[in-house]
């Protein structure tokens, strides 16, 4: 599943963004690890969107 490597990606980086913009008091960077944040929750969305459907194929099937 490429889409939970690149959220788990996404979430490490929002960890130290934030880290780092509590460190150095820049608004900015918090700002910045706050759209990481965003990136994992559409990442995570997007993986349902596609898992999903898949799932429930197998479901409908009758043979």
């Amino acid at each position: 599943m490429n889409s939970s490597i690149i959220s788990f990606y996404l979430h490490m980086l929002y960890r130290i963004t934030k880290r780092a913009g509590e460190k150095e008091g820049s608004r900015l960077m918090k700002a910045n690890a706050w759209h990481h944040r965003a990136d994992v929750v559409s990442s995570v969305v997007a993986l349902i969107g596609v898992v999903w459907p898949r799932l429930s194929l197998f479901k409908t099937l009758t043979f």
